[in-house]
């Protein structure tokens, strides 16, 4: 009798656990985060893309997500209106070269795009969001310091 309590409590347990890991990833996804932390939210996206260095209490790091979009006239890219801008991409090619980001996996800069920079907490956490309408694939680059 002991036995098949003990059975069915490690059972039950492994369920709880396995149930808790599964909705922490699901929480945590790179689309949940800018949610979270720019109140951004990427729908209609399938992440094709991520590396993130974050780490430590404080999140401090840098991520960088490539996105499919279905839609380039949903919502969250209503703001994305500047054009090319120089300065722009060279911070964001430092950022990426800074994680070890490969060619085949970097921003092609010669074709035609359109951007939006947000900025929270006097410019601590810092999100660029990069679209290609001619690829239906938007860039986001985070940089917490």
């Amino acid at each position: 009798m002991k036995r098949k309590i003990l059975i069915t409590m490690t059972i039950a347990l492994a369920l709880v656990l396995g149930g808790g890991f599964y909705l922490l990833k699901k929480m945590t996804t790179p689309q949940n985060q800018i949610k979270e932390t720019f109140n951004i939210q990427l729908e209609d996206t399938k992440l094709l893309y991520d590396i993130d260095t974050k780490e430590g209490f404080h999140n401090d790091g840098v991520s960088y997500e490539i996105y499919q979009v279905k839609n380039t006239n949903a919502e969250f890219l209503k703001e994305i209106t500047k054009t090319k801008d120089e300065a722009m991409e060279k911070t964001v090619n430092e950022l990426l070269k800074h994680m070890g980001i490969s060619k085949e996996n970097s921003i092609d800069w010669d074709k035609e795009y359109t951007w939006q920079q947000v900025e929270l907490n006097k410019g601590f956490d810092i999100l660029y969001l990069i679209l290609f309408k001619d690829s239906n694939t938007v860039y986001a680059i985070t940089n917490n310091k």
